[in-house]
């Protein structure tokens, strides 16, 4: 890997529909305003004529991989963004140069036919903002794909508590949209499907709101889609109940776009708890909505506690053969919590933010891949083991400088890369661990010969008493027909043989192993702590036996080591 971050940059994903060789140039840089030299956000980048592409980042940056195929003197690197003039860029020209500083040049708003479409929407009470938007909502199954696709997509989910981070996902995930009848789904998952091929998540650091944080927050998310579902979308609501009014005409691409402000224009007891406003970006001719940026507030005051929300949602569609695909989902959202005593006095204050994004680096509309999947749950993602030469070869929104301070705030205690390899095993508790690559290879040393084992720790230490084996037990120990291994997740090895000393392990019926998980033993104890000790037993075959074994020194052992040993248990019950 070339370097250890919050993310690292990738090869575009080469996809089935492209014979692309295996060598790549990288291309990185800028995007800037011509004149002010501002930096320009969600500025669309693609390999002309290709799916293949990324977007700029918050503070413009980008960085994307070019297939040796295009540098061919024929290919072009495309930018475009709503308000500047697009620009394309000969691939050959600039391939395995210093990092490229691309400057688009601002359209000029027609400012005149503004005032004159204002005064117009203001005498008519917005009728005819308001029509051009019901325009806009009849021509969605014409201008946005009916046909079955796929995309390929870069998902972060970031969190911070009182202005510390503590908590980042990422994700590669493809998305297949199957035939669209366009009648709106409640839910993004009752009809898209997600599989998600690779995943990186460190540590949840988080103090006050882990009872809020689901795994993966992919229909939230795709819920900023504002043409296809109706969960959270002001649209889908009965139009009157907002203002709209076009506030600015643009171009993007050359073709002229209207801005439509909107906002709730209920009042009082009348305006719901959660309530909408924000734009709307439309293209004149093809009425298609490009780019929705959709504030979500929410207010709920009690008694004791006091709740504020703001959820900041924007959705951008890129045109790709006619018809408009989802190019970039973001979400920001900033949750104020306040808790009073009985003198109404502030007591406690919370603030939790997070962001969520996404990006489409690549659109299968032709014989897409066919798949099923719901948004996965926590059960569903241990099962996604980390291999951190994926992300050699996978297309990330390139890191701003924000990440500087992610990367100190979640590295105090252990290196991001050493959570994102442990992370499931932290995850699933007692389970995940006798699942890890590092304790199946401690048991196949002990292959052929039914095991029982303890899992312990300095923190979760064992009761000697607990441990001594029955005569029956003792018998088949010495027959070597069953071994007793007691397996230490202990990081030091010194820590580990003083503490066998001191527990009085050190015992002729016992056998000692020790695993180590990769980070301190005080991390591993907050998240350990009442899992140890972990009782388990495998058979001669090195399978797992569902059932918890009694302990060493109950009669009851007798029985389930004569099953044990005959290997009559069902191993996969």
């Amino acid at each position: 890997m070339r370097r250890l971050g919050l993310v690292w940059l990738a090869v575009i994903s080469i996809i089935a529909t492209l014979s692309l060789p295996a060598q790549v140039h990288t291309v990185s840089g800028v995007v800037l305003e011509a004149g002010s030299g501002t930096p320009l956000p969600f500025v669309n980048i693609w390999i002309t004529a290709t799916p293949l592409g990324t977007s700029t980042n918050t503070d413009g940056g980008f960085e994307i991989k070019i297939p040796h195929a295009f540098v061919d003197g024929q290919h072009t690197l495309s930018f475009s963004n709503i308000g500047y003039h697009s620009k394309k860029m000969a691939i050959e020209a600039f391939v395995d140069k210093d990092p490229l500083t691309v400057y688009l040049k601002a359209s000029v708003t027609n400012l005149s036919g503004v005032v004159v479409i204002s005064e117009k929407i203001k005498k008519k009470n917005a009728n005819k903002a308001r029509r051009l938007v019901q325009q806009a909502l009849i021509k969605i199954p014409k201008n946005y794909p009916k046909l079955p696709y796929s995309l390929n997509t870069f998902y972060r989910h970031y969190c911070s508590e009182n202005d510390n981070y503590v908590r980042l996902i990422e994700a590669a995930i493809d998305v297949y949209s199957p035939k669209n009848d366009f009648e709106n789904e409640e839910v993004p998952d009752e009809r898209l499907a997600y599989k998600i091929t690779q995943l990186r998540r460190s540590f949840d650091f988080t103090e006050n709101s882990k009872i809020f944080h689901p795994p993966i927050s992919l229909n939230f998310l795709w819920a900023n889609d504002i043409t296809d579902f109706e969960y959270h979308n002001p649209l889908t609501e009965p139009l009157i109940n907002y203002d709209f009014q076009v506030i600015d005409t643009t171009n993007l691409d050359s073709e002229t776009l209207y801005i439509v402000d909107f906002e709730d224009n209920r009042e009082g007891s009348l305006r719901p708890q959660t309530h909408y406003r924000g734009k709307l970006f439309i293209l004149k001719k093809s009425l298609a909505f490009v780019r929705a940026e959709v504030d979500e507030l929410k207010e709920k005051i009690g008694l004791r506690d006091s709740v504020n929300s703001l959820v900041q949602k924007i959705a951008t569609f890129k045109s790709f053969e006619n018809k408009f695909y989802i190019d970039r989902l973001t979400s920001d959202v900033n949750v104020y919590h306040a808790t009073k005593d009985s003198n109404n006095v502030v007591v406690d204050t919370l603030r939790h933010r997070s962001h969520i994004e996404m990006i489409a680096n690549n659109i299968r509309s032709q014989s897409p891949p066919v798949f099923e999947g719901k948004e996965p749950r926590k059960h569903d993602l241990r099962k996604i083991l980390y291999d951190s030469t994926f992300w050699i070869e996978y297309t990330v929104l390139k890191e701003t400088k924000l990440e500087a301070k992610i990367i100190k705030d979640l590295s105090e205690k252990i290196s991001l890369n050493q959570q994102f390899q442990a992370f499931n095993t932290i995850d699933g508790g007692g389970i995940s661990i006798v699942e890890s690559p590092g304790f199946k290879e401690l048991i196949s040393l002990h292959s052929g010969t039914p095991l029982y084992v303890v899992l312990w720790s300095n923190w979760g230490q064992l009761n000697y008493l607990d441990l001594e084996p029955v005569s029956y037990f003792k018998r088949m120990l010495k027959k070597d027909k069953v071994k007793l291994i007691l397996v230490a997740v202990e990081e030091n090895e010194q820590d580990w043989l003083n503490n066998r000393k001191f527990y009085g392990l050190d015992h002729p019926s016992f056998q000692h192993e020790r695993l180590s998980l990769g980070f301190d033993s005080e991390l591993a104890q907050s998240y350990f702590n009442n899992v140890f000790p972990y009782f388990l037993s495998i058979d001669k075959l090195g399978k797992i036996i569902p059932q918890e074994p009694p302990l060493p020194n109950k009669e009851e052992i007798k029985p389930y080591l004569k099953s044990l040993i005959r290997n009559n248990y069902i191993t996969d019950q």
